[in-house]
């Protein structure tokens, strides 16, 4: 069995989505002056690998800590595309529960264009995805919507599907089925970072 790690690390300094608060860890104990270490953490929610819960868009929607953890793992479609899903890219999604996009666009991370022109879900499957069996959905990007638009968002969330952002390493995945765990934070809120990681069981 193999495990791959899908997270990005979570560090100071690290790029977060524009207008963000920074990720800030600050070790205020260290062993230095004391017997142990301790740490603060200040951050966004949506910072690095994270999962956005659907009151992130919806007020009546749940919150992070009300996703059923068995929803958030499970067998995945990995589907390749470079810029834009459309329709036709989601023709094998019958009993798919999760969804996973890869485009490559995590190699510029750290990078000034992360952010700008990144990949993005069209409106009309965003649509297919709201009417399918599909629960929630990941991508190696900043965003399933296209730079400055949040339209995407809130169909999927709205509709009470979550979304996990900023993935890593989708490319060490070399089937399009596989496992995978997003295990984020039992936030009351609207978002967390995850520890995203896919398990490969080799036969």
């Amino acid at each position: 069995m193999q495990i791959i790690d899908l997270s990005h690390v979570l560090t100071n300094g690290m790029p977060v989505f524009p207008q963000d608060p920074p990720f800030i860890l600050e070790e205020i104990i260290n062993f230095e002056n004391d017997l142990y270490s301790l740490s603060i953490l200040k951050t966004g929610l949506h910072a690095g690998t994270h999962i956005d819960a659907p009151y992130h868009f919806h007020s009546s929607g749940r919150k992070i800590n009300q996703i059923k953890l068995k929803d958030l793992m499970g067998t995945a479609k990995i589907i390749d595309v470079e810029k834009e899903v459309k329709a036709e890219d989601l023709q094998s999604i019958e009993n798919i529960e999760i969804l996973v996009i890869r485009t490559s666009w995590s190699n510029k991370w750290g990078k000034k264009e992360y952010f700008e022109d990144n990949p993005y879900l069209s409106r009309k499957a965003a649509e297919i995805i709201t009417e399918s069996q599909i629960k929630g959905v990941g991508i190696d990007g900043p965003s399933v919507d296209p730079p400055g638009e949040i339209t995407i968002h809130k169909k999927l969330l709205t509709n009470g599907l979550w979304v996990v952002e900023n993935l890593n390493n989708l490319d060490q995945i070399k089937s399009t089925n596989v496992e995978i765990y997003f295990i984020p934070l039992p936030l009351e809120g609207e978002a967390s970072p995850v520890r995203a990681f896919a398990k490969i069981v080799k036969k």
